[in-house]
């Protein structure tokens, strides 16, 4: 397969003056991608049906090409013969199926127009040599994985030195050194995303380089046997084959140094390929016997038994410094290759800058350098199908565009490309006043949300979510219609906006329902979690309704999602950073109706907001929520002893001269006391503590809506909804009569409505 895919990468290369073969390549490398059953048949028919896709769906291609121009002269019956004519003349093992497809495909009588220029390609490059035939300073024959590092293998592999890397390089190009005089492994973990194959193909050529003229005569003869962890995921048999053959090779060759990338699927013990390579091999990494270089992710690495005793040589994440002059290398790269002549908005420095920022702000969990040159491969592939999108073909230049590189991050993160590149303040400031018109009598809730938002924009890049809101106040008065606006509004659509009834999750086993059953254990994987559609749109907003009644369990597990990052079940690690979360609480409504049916003839909805601040309604729910008469009667009482105390002077002091309490008095003194701790007693206190508040950006209060103007604009906003914006005056008037009487005269609005509508159709109008 790693063959067949040097094809690929030089079909695609030639697609500059004969574009049909970049639609070619699609065919054959799905079509062998594709294939898991070995039968001519499984060729055939996926070959088919890619060749339908690729002519009705020209977005997949790398250039446009039209059905005239690509041949579709292929006859899958006489192919399918062919092949299994070729095939039984063929003394070749079972489970080498995609090898024989190659072969066919490029020796095979069957043939046709595109076929003819694959072959041209294989001869030109001795690509069938590398399957059929022992490469260079290798008699194998029967090892069927892996690729020896030639010159020609260092040629198509490693094109241009890791700028940005040369100290990493150095130092464990003393490690790799130390370990092939001393026999031990060196064993190259990182997180995913750090460049790790890359690396280590450079240190592999480095190593070839340096080690010619070493005086250790076991390194001047040393070869490396490139392995990656794909070619070990067809069926079972034909990776046991493998496994079985490149033991057998490196046995009959102790000068080769197999390096296994991807190392961290070989140690997977669900996988049973684990088990067949600890089989064959364990006993060889155990005791150290020879030189493994070994290339896992970091974590996986961490938990293996095999591993254990092996000390690692950790790949940092690079730096954003570091990374930006091998992104540019990488944006020149692919321009080079490009199907068509590309220049680059800005220059490539400045593109790579643009590219660098976008993966701090938009890719969280993923690391440099590969989610910056994969965004860099992307905007080079978006250029071409744009400047080409009109299907002409005899298009041979255009230019590279920052919004190429945008609307690509955009259609990823299921974002609107409206958002990405603006300036957030003024994004931010015209955010608010359209949520305005989708939600009334809240504007102090929606200027701070748009403040809080633009604050974090315009600020260094953080893990934690890009906002955390906790609504206080009584239903129906617009903290879901807030949420769900907030989604559309962003450009993350109905479908980014998640609603969970936390009250559904108030028991320790609920725990499981949110965050997912581990492997082997009942309901694993039959639900969808928050964690589950978060990693599908990172770009959301999260609405956890009556937050207070989480179990504590559920509780503890939204704390590492308010910082950012947190695990579900299966210990997998989900990000959180491009969330908004959104949460509500019933306690400290009845503080705040309260509030506003005392205030609201003299205060404005802005002077009562600033009256319930933050601040205080942190107060309010960690000390407890008394209703309306509970605080006077808590005051009274306060008077009283303030009163009581301050008669008696000094006398509890025990100051000479002072005057002294009686009995009686004291009695009275004790008794106001026990009042006030019976009081605080009935205080409703609620499950949120101040760790989790902690984790809140801002409380914000919702006050009810009562004024007839608002909930006349909320009317019209509910009409247009169910279709009757041309309502008539006087049925809007009956409606908001009958609004005003209730005393949650929003929630009323829809049941009057229908009422409304039901009683015109009775009346024949």
């Amino acid at each position: 397969m790693s063959a067949f895919r040097d094809l690929v990468f030089d079909v695609i290369k030639q697609a500059r003056s004969e574009k049909q073969l970049a639609c070619l390549s699609h065919v054959y490398r799905d079509a062998l991608g594709r294939c898991s059953q070995p039968t001519a048949t499984a060729v055939v028919s996926t070959r088919r049906e890619i060749e339908k896709e690729v002519l009705s769906n020209p977005k997949i291609q790398l250039a446009q090409v039209s059905e005239k121009q690509y041949d579709v002269s292929f006859n899958p019956t006489k192919a399918e013969e062919s092949f299994g004519r070729f095939v039984s003349t063929r003394a070749r093992k079972r489970g080498m199926l995609p090898d024989e497809v190659l072969e066919w495909l490029i020796e095979g009588e069957f043939r046709d127009p595109t076929q003819d220029v694959c072959r041209a390609i294989c001869k030109r490059h001795n690509i069938i040599g590398l399957l059929t035939s022992p490469a260079e300073g290798r008699a194998t024959g029967a090892l069927s994985c892996g690729q020896i590092v030639d010159s020609d293998w260092l040629y198509r592999e490693v094109s241009a030195d890791m700028v940005g890397r040369e100290r990493d390089l150095s130092e464990h190009y003393a490690f790799l050194t130390l370990a092939g005089q001393s026999g031990q492994h060196y064993l190259m973990t990182g997180l995913p995303g750090t460049g790790k194959s890359l690396f280590v193909k450079s240190l592999i050529k480095h190593a070839l380089e340096q080690w010619k003229s070493h005086t250790d005569p076991r390194l001047r003869k040393a070869q490396f046997l490139f392995v990656q962890d794909t070619e070990f995921c067809g069926s079972e048999d034909e990776a046991l084959d493998r496994l079985r053959s490149l033991y057998d090779y490196l046995n009959d060759h102790q000068e080769v140094i197999p390096v296994f990338d991807g190392f961290e699927m070989l140690l997977k013990e669900t996988l049973p390929i684990s088990g067949h390579f600890t089989q064959q091999f364990g006993g060889i990494i155990e005791g150290h016997t020879r030189t493994f270089v070994l290339v896992a992710r970091t974590d996986q690495a961490g938990a293996s038994s095999t591993l254990k005793g092996i000390r690692p040589s950790p790949l940092p994440v690079m730096t954003v410094e570091a990374a930006k002059p091998i992104v540019s290398v990488r944006i020149e790269q692919e321009v080079r290759v490009a199907p068509i002549q590309l220049s680059i908005e800005g220059g490539a420095e400045s593109f790579a800058d643009e590219i660098l920022s976008l993966t701090s702000e938009r890719y969280p969990g993923r690391h440099l350098p590969q989610v910056a040159l994969d965004l860099a491969r992307s905007s080079v592939h978006r250029a071409c199908a744009r400047i080409m999108s009109d299907g002409d073909l005899t298009i041979e230049s255009g230019e590279m565009k920052i919004t190429d590189l945008r609307e690509h991050v955009a259609k990823e993160q299921n974002l609107s490309a409206e958002v990405i590149g603006k300036d957030p303040d003024e994004f931010y400031g015209q955010l608010a006043d359209t949520l305005k018109k989708d939600v009334i009598g809240q504007d102090h809730a929606i200027d701070r949300i748009c403040r809080v938002l633009a604050l974090k924009a315009t600020g260094p890049s953080r893990k934690m979510p890009r906002g955390r809101f906790l609504f206080v106040g009584p239903p129906g008065v617009g903290k879901t219609h807030l949420g769900r606006s907030l989604a559309l509004r962003l450009g993350y659509g109905e479908e980014a906006f998640f609603v969970y009834n936390m009250s559904n999750f108030g028991s320790d086993g609920d725990r499981w329902r949110f965050m997912g059953s581990p492997v082997g254990y009942e309901g694993h994987g039959q639900l969808r979690t928050i964690f589950d559609e978060v990693r599908d749109r990172p770009s959301c907003v999260i609405l956890l309704d009556e937050i207070d009644r989480a179990h504590s369990a559920i509780q503890d597990i939204l704390l590492g999602m308010l910082e950012g990052e947190a695990k579900d079940g299966m210990n997998e690690r989900t990000h959180f950073s491009q969330a908004i979360f959104i949460m509500t609480t019933n306690h400290g409504q009845d503080q705040v109706t309260g509030a506003y049916k005392r205030r609201a003839a003299e205060s404005s909805r802005a002077e009562l907001a600033r009256e319930f601040s933050d601040e205080k309604l942190r107060t309010l729910i960690l000390e407890g929520i008394l209703d309306v008469d509970e605080q006077t009667m808590r005051k009274q009482i306060d008077e009283e002893i303030k009163n009581f105390k301050s008669g008696l002077g000094v006398a509890f002091k025990g100051a000479e001269g002072s005057a002294s309490a009686g009995p009686a008095e004291i009695q009275h003194y004790i008794n106001l006391k026990r009042l006030k701790e019976d009081l605080q007693h009935t205080q409703y206190r609620t499950a949120l503590d101040r760790a989790f508040l902690d984790r809140v950006d801002f409380i914000i209060p919702f006050f009810p809506i009562k004024e007839r103007e608002n909930v006349a604009k909320i009317l019209d906003l509910k009409l247009r909804d169910v279709g009757w914006a041309e309502c008539p005056q006087d049925v809007k008037d009956m409606i908001l009569d009958g609004a005003s009487g209730e005393d949650e005269s929003v929630r009323a609005l829809p049941r009057l409505i229908e009422k409304a509508q039901t009683d015109r159709m009775s009346w024949g109008g």
